[in-house]
């Protein structure tokens, strides 16, 4: 039989104490404490009881109780003995000791998909195979191994953090699954993958009795791949870039176009990417497809400039053009479109310097990730041709 969710009574006290019910027997408190370290902080009680104006004056003196020791610094700022994996969560995001506040930023925005799967799994403690499947999830949401090991480091940083305060015992920290070591192996699209990759999307897109929905759908996917192609946007960078971040720049001297796109939301902060002809002319055909389409569009937030989200289409269309994996066996996703761009910078002879800029990564994180890899990768093909020709 399902849990009955757990339901608001009342908010008191300019909604600072908030009683919850959670089951016919029992009632729980809930404090708002301010923040720290940009996260919300909360102090919780529970109480069984059917009579609710019992409840009500018990939590209502416990409120008082609180906000005095808070007053006066005695609010006890452990982790909650009780293993609720959100509040632990949000115990070490208020709690740890950051190197810097990028540090912190990247951390609450690895929280947040982990927040997300255990309201989505509907769990209160992480275990073996809850944690499997956390991987399982995030591998679905279309991130790289090397991103989903980040969100592990993040909970393994949360457990030492547990032991170190002797909240936890070794034992209580559940197995983590194996993650692959290949999570940055570089797999790339090349020109003519591309080309046909485009073929495919124009065939598809133009197809026969399509409910007008798939075609604009496809459409998008078809002008986003392009505008990726061309700018070397990471996919939540693009997720979240509206209309008002982009404008038009013309270069004089060689008649061409391009564009000046502010980021203002990344895990590696704020910055101005300027783009390839590619993502310019996307861009104009794109308002061109939205004025088009623009009954369905009003259907989503008119600022976006991307509104859908293509994971599950993008995997559709690199299935049908049997580009889904590369040579070596690597899956290809949307991310793919970004170590692209990189790498035809790199193979074109651009200056490693500029595309770190314009993609927002150190210098030595494109030549340790890309630049010598690709190296590697021509040499090991230039290698296999050889052999072939030899046999």
């Amino acid at each position: 039989m399902p849990r009955k969710k757990i339901e608001i009574v009342e908010k008191l006290f300019e909604k600072q104490l908030v009683i919850l019910k959670q089951s016919e027997k029992s009632f729980q408190g809930k404090i708002y404490l301010g923040k720290k370290n940009n996260c919300p902080i909360y102090k919780y009680k529970s109480i069984k009881s059917q009579n609710y104006n019992n409840v009500k004056d018990e939590l209502t003196k416990w409120y008082f109780e609180i906000k005095y020791l808070s007053t006066v610094g005695r609010v006890e700022t452990k982790y909650p003995t009780k293993r609720n994996i959100r509040q632990l969560i949000e115990k070490h995001l208020a709690n740890h000791k950051f190197l810097n506040d990028r540090a912190r930023r990247n951390e609450i925005s690895l929280s947040k998909n982990i927040l997300d799967f255990i309201h989505h799994a509907k769990i209160k403690d992480l275990t073996k195979k809850n944690l499997f499947d956390l991987k399982q999830y995030l591998k679905d949401k279309s991130f790289t191994n090397n991103t989903i090991r980040h969100h592990f480091m993040l909970l393994r940083r949360m457990y030492r953090d547990l032991l170190e305060q002797d909240v936890f015992q070794k034992d209580d920290v559940p197995d983590f699954p194996s993650l692959s070591k290949n999570a940055s192996e570089i797999s790339f699209i090349t020109f003519d993958e591309y080309k046909h990759l485009l073929e495919v999307s124009e065939k598809r897109m133009n197809e026969q009795k399509l409910a007008r929905s798939v075609e604009l759908a496809r459409k998008s996917l078809h002008l986003y791949i392009q505008f990726m192609i061309g700018s070397g946007l990471r996919r939540q960078e693009a997720d979240k870039l509206n209309f008002e971040n982009i404008q038009i720049d013309y270069d004089k001297s060689d008649k061409s176009y391009c564009l000046i796109i502010n980021v203002q939301k990344s895990k590696t902060g704020p910055r101005n990417v300027v783009t390839k002809p590619s993502s310019y002319y996307a861009f104009l055909k794109l308002k061109q497809l939205y004025s088009q389409y623009s009954d369905l569009v009003q259907q989503f937030p008119n600022c976006k400039l991307f509104p859908r989200d293509f994971i599950k289409s993008s995997k559709e269309l690199f299935k049908a053009a049997k580009i889904e994996t590369d040579k070596d066996g690597y899956k290809r996703n949307l991310t793919t479109l970004r170590k692209t761009y990189i790498c035809w910078g790199l193979i074109n002879g651009e200056e490693i310097f500029d595309i770190s800029i314009n993609c927002g990564n150190s210098p030595e994180i494109i030549k340790t990730n890309y630049a010598d890899k690709l190296q590697s990768i021509s040499i090991k093909h230039r290698l296999r041709k050889i052999n072939n020709n030899q046999k």
